[in-house]
Formats: C-alpha cells, structure tokens, sequence
C-alpha cells in the first residue's frame, strides 16, 4: 500500500529588529592618545585609573563591534565614576549590552540613561527595542511611543526608526493594519528604509494585499536583492502563484546560491507541484550547504519515499533525526513515520511499527503513524491488529483518504466486503494527499470545474491523484465482484482505466468479471491489454489461458497455461487448468 503524504509549507525568515548606534567617534588626537597608552600597556589588566580614558575606550571599542572588550571598558570607567551621568558612556554601555543579546541589562542601563537624559529619543527607541527582543511587545510600544512623544535627541537616526520598530512590535501583537501605518510613516520620513519596505511588503502580504505587497517587494530589490526577492516570493506563494514564486527563489538563489533555506523554500514549492526530481535537486543543494539541516533532511527523506528510493531516504530520515533540531513545521514524529515509510518500502515491516510507534511515543493523535502502523501489520497478516491501526487513523482524520483506502483494501482481505465498500466510498469522496478540493469523485464527475488542478504547473500533482484514484476503483471492484455485482465492478474498472490506461490491476480485474460474464472475447482483450503492461506476469497468463478456454481454443489456452507455469511452476490455478487440458487431450486420441 502506498502512503501519500501532506505538503506543509514554510514561511521565509523574518528580519531582525533593527538598532542604530549611537557611538561617536573619538577624534584623531584622542585615538592617538589611547593608543599610546595601551601600547605601554604591558598585560591586558593594566591599571590606568582614569575616567575618561576607559570612557573613550568604551566608545572606541564599541564603534570597533570588539563588544566584549567595550563592556569590560564601560564597566572600568563606571568603577571610577559610579554616579557619573555621561550620556556617551551610558549610550555606548546600553548598546553594548543589546548587542551581546543581554537584553534585559540593556533596559536597565537604558533605564538608568534615561534618568539624567529623559529626552534621549534614540535611547527610548533602542529600549523599546530590547523589549522587542524580550517578547515584551506592549511595553515595546510604549517605550518607541515615548521616543516619539519627547522628540528630543535622535542621535545619527532620526524617527523613521522608531515607527520602524514600532511596526514590528504591532506585527508581533497582530495588529498588522497598525503595523502597515507605522512603516508607512518611516518610509514618509526615510523613503530610501529598505528594510521598512521589506517589512511593508510581508505586512501587505498577510493583509491579502499581495499585488501592493509584490510591488513593494520589487521597491527593495536594488538595495537588499536577495531578501527583497525571497520576501517576493513569500507573497506570491500566498497568491497562489507557485511558479512566479519558484522563479523569485531561482533569482534570489542567482544573488546567494549558499542560502540553504532558500533553496529548502524552493524545493518545498517545486513538491507542490509534484516535481520531486526538481525538489530532490534543490534539497540536494540545502544539504551541501547545511548537511545537519533537519528540516531540509527530512523534506528530502519524504521525497525519496515518494519516488521509491527507500534506502536513500532511511538515510536521509536518520540525519534529520541527528540533525540540528531545527524542524520548521515539521518535527520529529514526522521524521520517524516517514522512516517508517522507508522501512515499509524496504519491506521491514517490524522495524516499520517500531518507528511508527516512536512517532506515536511524540504524537499520540498523529494519523499518519497509525496509517503506517496498519499498513505494516498488514503487510505481516495481522488483520485484526491492522483494522484497528487504520479505524484509529480515520477516526483522528475522516478526511484521511489514503487511510479510508487502505481500510477497505484490509476489510476486503477479511471478506467484509459490504464494509469495505464503505470505506472506498470515502476514499472516494476525501481529498488526496490533502489537497483541498482534489477527491476522486470530483475527477471522474466534475473534470471540467477542477479549479487550480487543472492549470498546466498542477499536472503531474492531477497525473499522481488520477493514478491514486484507479487503483482505488480496482480495488472497490474486487470487493463488488466478490458481492457478485458485476456490473459494477466492470463499471468501476473502466472508471479506472479512464483515470489510467496502463493500470495493470484496472485491465486484469476487468478480465477476470468478464470471465465469470462468459464475455470471453471482452476478457481476452482485457487481458492481452493487461499482458502488454506487464509482460511473463503469471496471473495474467493465466486469466488469458481461462478466456481462450472459453473460446474453445484449447491449444492456445494450454501455452497460455505453460508460460503462467514457466514464470511461476507452483501456480496451482494454472497447474490445475494445465492438468485438465493435457486430460481432455488424451482422451481425445
């Protein structure tokens, strides 16, 4: 029984919040100063007791980005002057701290700054974006709010990066029509804010506004590229327009083609469309880059299962499980069920259950891993044990199609026939592979109004559903034979070989109907239709041998009968019509 997986999408990285420096240089004289005295320096913890020396370190080493040594600076100069009120000193120290992500000692020292200096706007704007960086949204607000309200000293910046951080806070909050005001009113003050762009494009995107959302996308495009370009193509998956976010990918990729989650975003879409050697190529790529990627190692994983590379992707799986923890959204029980997939494939089915159980250890209501679980113990004649694996996973997800299926393929191997007939029609009227307004009944009743899936880019993801929902009819017709409904059993063959002429089920059951029909010559047909898909396949030699018998053509139906045996000498059906044929020779002479 083949699974077929659901498609989970990821979103692109979102920026990080901006913060200016407030750091001023020190003039040349000054440098040349401090210089000299580290030069006669002998160690590190040289003792220099003078204020404004580390306090112009401080500033000097911040302005450097050497952060660690700027604290170490900062804190000597305070040592010294423990109520001093240096508005640089305590600036410089603020920022440091926010730097070297120690967020909440960043608003403390903002805090204290802003005592001596309460018309500090920049140093209200960085506070607030620390508390950005500390969940703390609401108070983020307040504190950018107070930066605009006092409007005071901006520093180098200027108020285009308060509303900036204010926008982000309110994206935070949901607030997104309030967040989409305040990147406004940066770019009103900072038309050129490349970074308040990006975010009023994923701003716009989210509101559904995705043409404005795109155009301001294009607007960041010459400053920041390949962020412009991947923000683009967030917003025109969200249109529905998969290829067009495929090629943003694609030029976004041309800019940094060592970006593992961009090619990890692109190969996810180009599954969407059901182009898994294209995906595989570009999970390929992830990995080169980022072999310890989880999220891309498992994408990768479900792929290979998809296209029956088994053993490659057990090995993928097991990285993904090793890897870095970083899952995306997917997670680790997805990781062990699709190892359990692998494992089905590979037909080690004991292993299978233990990793589907692993996956159920995490997830108890994973429908999936119970579907996987049934399918094994299926596979390892355990019916009853496989029903209830299978009845668990639809009653998780009635809408399971692919659980409905294998349901009624178990019923029907038990003989409950009526019941399995059941579980095909929900299969029937479920969405494969959870592709919303994608069933079976819609293909075969409703192929005119298929909406997206019968755009050009979706047909091989239509290609694999109308395969899927033949060998689902084949099977509903077993099950209606065995009720001796043959009308509809032969409806439902040819159902199926309207979905796909080369299903080799659709064409033997079929034969086999007309047989008991005693339609022979339609039989015959069905089954030399059957021979050409697969060729020396002893069960359809044999079914031919069964029409020709019924024709009268004895002598065919015997080599018919000989070749079934020539592939398979312990086919007893075959065995038996070939014994009786040779009998009625002989007494015939």
């Amino acid at each position: 029984m083949k699974q077929i997986f659901k498609f989970l999408k990821i979103s692109a990285a979102i920026l990080s919040i901006f913060v200016n420096s407030t750091v001023l240089a020190a003039t040349n004289h000054q440098n040349k100063t401090i210089s000299n005295q580290l030069a006669q320096a002998p160690t590190p913890q040289f003792e220099i007791k003078d204020f404004n020396f580390w306090a112009n370190q401080c500033r000097v080493l911040e302005s450097q980005q050497n952060y660690n040594e700027a604290l170490a600076a900062c804190e000597r100069a305070i040592t010294l002057r423990p109520k001093s009120r240096n508005p640089q000193l305590w600036s410089s120290r603020s920022n440091v701290l926010f730097q070297l992500k120690r967020y909440a000692e960043a608003v403390a020292s903002y805090d204290y700054l802003l005592r001596f200096d309460a018309k500090n706007s920049l140093a209200w704007t960085q506070r607030g974006a620390a508390l950005y960086e500390l969940g703390q949204y609401d108070d983020a607000i307040a504190s950018l709010e107070q930066a605009l309200k006092v409007n005071g000293n901006w520093g180098n910046s200027s108020p285009a990066l308060a509303w900036y951080n204010r926008g982000l806070a309110l994206k935070k909050l949901g607030q997104n029509e309030e967040a989409l005001a305040a990147f406004d009113r940066a770019l009103t003050i900072n038309p050129d804010n490349s970074l308040a762009i990006l975010e009023r494009c994923g701003t716009l995107s989210d509101l559904g506004r995705y043409d404005e959302a795109i155009a301001a996308c294009n607007q960041a495009q010459d400053a920041v590229p390949a962020t412009a370009l991947i923000a683009r193509a967030t917003a025109e998956q969200k249109a529905g327009q998969i290829l067009e976010a495929i090629a943003s990918y694609e030029q976004a990729l041309a800019v940094n083609p060592n970006d593992a989650t961009t090619w990890t975003n692109q190969a996810i879409l180009l599954e969407k469309l059901g182009q898994d050697e294209k995906a595989l190529n570009s999970y390929n790529k992830a990995i080169q880059i980022n072999p310890k990627s989880s999220l891309a190692q498992v994408n990768r994983c479900a792929t290979l299962n998809r296209i029956g590379n088994y053993k490659e992707a057990l090995t993928a799986c097991e990285n993904a499980i090793a890897g870095d923890g970083n899952w995306g959204d997917k997670n680790p029980a997805y990781a062990w069920n699709q190892r359990s997939s692998a494992l089905i494939g590979l037909g080690q089915y004991t292993d299978a259950i233990a990793d589907a159980e692993r996956a159920l250890n995490i997830n108890i209501n994973f429908a999936e891993a119970w579907n996987n679980k049934g399918v094994s113990l299926w596979h390892l004649q355990k019916y009853d044990d496989a029903q209830d694996a299978l009845q668990k996973a639809v009653e998780l997800n009635p809408k399971y199609s692919q659980a409905w299926f294998n349901q009624g393929r178990i019923l029907s191997q038990i003989k409950q026939y009526r019941e399995a007939l059941k579980a095909y029609e929900k299969a029937l009227n479920n969405d494969i592979n959870f592709q919303e307004n994608l069933t079976c009944a819609e293909i075969l009743y409703n192929s005119q109004n298929l909406g997206i899936w019968s755009l050009k880019e979706y047909e091989n993801i239509l290609k694999s559903a109308k395969n899927f929902c033949a060998d689902l009819l084949a099977n509903r017709s077993v099950a209606l034979w065995n009720l001796t409904d043959y009308q509809n059993a032969l409806k439902s063959n040819d159902q199926a070989i309207q979905l796909n002429p080369k299903s080799l089920e659709a064409w033997y059951n079929k034969g086999v109907v007309l047989v008991d029909l005693k339609q022979y010559e339609e039989a015959l047909a069905a089954y030399e239709q059957a021979e050409q898909i697969s060729p020396n396949n002893f069960y359809v030699l044999t079914g031919k041998g069964l029409a020709l018998l019924g024709l009268g053509e004895n002598q065919k139906a015997l080599e018919a009968f000989e070749a079934a045996l020539n592939v398979n000498p312990n086919y007893a059906l075959a065995q038996q019509q070939r014994d009786l044929l040779i009998e009625k020779f002989k007494s015939q002479i």
